[in-house]
């Protein structure tokens, strides 16, 4: 859901994602205060719009998924895209079928992905970024952007939506 607001927040946006470190706990169902909210996204990130290669995409998952055995902030949440993984796999060789807006991505198109300053800066090893300039920073805090959203809302309600795929046995 967090990843769903944010990609709203810039209309070029192809994609966003957010570390799972960034979230911090969970909101309980019923009345939520910006408190709660204050509690689940502790940090005063703000987002950036960034272009990317579709060929960069595959290294941003293999890193979001290279810790998978132990839960791990570098994993992601994300909107407008989705793949699917092996954790049997050896690490940096598990991420296989992404597609951005359903379609296979395109390894020499240019995407555009919003998330937070901190992963954009190569926060959780998300190195590959940290050399991009931003096109866009938010004047406004990720945490910001959600409140704005449940303001508008009203009653929410989050659902799994299988955007990232697990291979079992």
């Amino acid at each position: 859901m967090i990843a769903d607001i944010i990609l709203k927040a810039h209309a070029d946006a192809d994609m966003a994602f957010v570390n799972s470190g960034a979230i911090r706990c969970d909101i309980p169902p019923g009345k939520m205060t910006y408190g709660m909210l204050e509690d689940t996204l502790p940090y005063s990130d703000p987002l950036v719009l960034l272009a990317i290669e579709g060929e960069l995409i595959q290294d941003i998952l293999e890193n979001a998924v290279s810790r998978i055995e132990k839960p791990a902030g570098c994993f992601l949440q994300i909107a407008g895209f989705s793949f699917t993984f092996d954790p049997k796999a050896e690490a940096f060789s598990r991420v296989s079928d992404i597609r951005v807006q359903g379609a296979p991505v395109a390894p020499d198109r240019t995407y555009k992905i919003l998330t937070t300053r901190y992963i954009a800066k190569g926060g959780d090893d998300f190195l590959m970024l940290s050399e991009k300039k931003p096109l866009w920073t938010s004047k406004k805090k990720l945490r910001e952007y959600i409140a704005s959203y449940v303001k508008v809302k009203g009653t929410i309600s989050a659902e799994v939506e299988k955007r990232i795929k697990r291979l079992e046995d």
